[in-house]
């Protein structure tokens, strides 16, 4: 009973840290997600709720990147202006072979966003968040489905209540599947 009351300490320190970062970085870093995923398959069962999460998040971020719903085209004829949110972005892919300049910025493609040409790419989410699906999904257990539901509720309040468009997914998806786990014993 002592391993399992340890077990739940570390998984609350894990889940706050990966909060703290979330919150201050907007950002799940690799060390924190990658190294769960398989602790969560060899030790709680079971596992077919994270792959669950996982795969629905990977399905819709691919979704995403392959068709901009709000242009109504695919997301592949902005390839060549800018692979990210911004031109900024170190993956920029040049428009004419032009090189950028000081911070990294083509002069085409700043031109192109300020005429309003480039509009960004819907990204609700991150891939930190899904590689934090599967084990919070294998967390939350048989009830992954309304730990996802919940997940999306509370990213939406908190983006309502703190007045901004940019809020951390990760919190949120910790908090529903832990509260999923609490709440109908998985």
């Amino acid at each position: 009973m002592m391993w399992v009351g340890f077990g739940y300490a570390v998984a609350i320190i894990w889940a706050l840290a990966l909060s703290y970062y979330d919150f201050r970085y907007l950002r799940l870093p690799n060390f924190l997600t990658l190294p769960a995923i398989p602790v969560a398959a060899l030790f709680i069962h079971p596992w077919w709720p994270g792959v669950v999460w996982f795969l629905f998040y990977l399905l819709f971020n691919l979704t995403l990147m392959f068709f901009d719903p709000r242009r109504g085209r695919s997301a592949k004829t902005h390839a060549a202006v800018s692979v990210d949110d911004d031109c900024g972005s170190s993956q920029q892919l040049p428009l004419s072979g032009e090189e950028p300049d000081s911070s990294g910025v083509s002069s085409e493609c700043r031109r192109l966003t300020q005429a309003g040409g480039i509009k960004p790419r819907m990204r609700p989410m991150g891939m930190g968040d899904v590689k934090l699906a599967f084990p919070a999904g294998v967390i939350a257990g048989e009830s992954v489905f309304i730990a996802i539901l919940v997940a999306q509720i509370l990213t939406i309040l908190g983006a309502v209540i703190s007045r901004r468009s940019r809020v951390p997914h990760g919190p949120a998806m910790l908090l529903a599947a832990f509260g999923c786990h609490f709440w109908w014993g998985a």
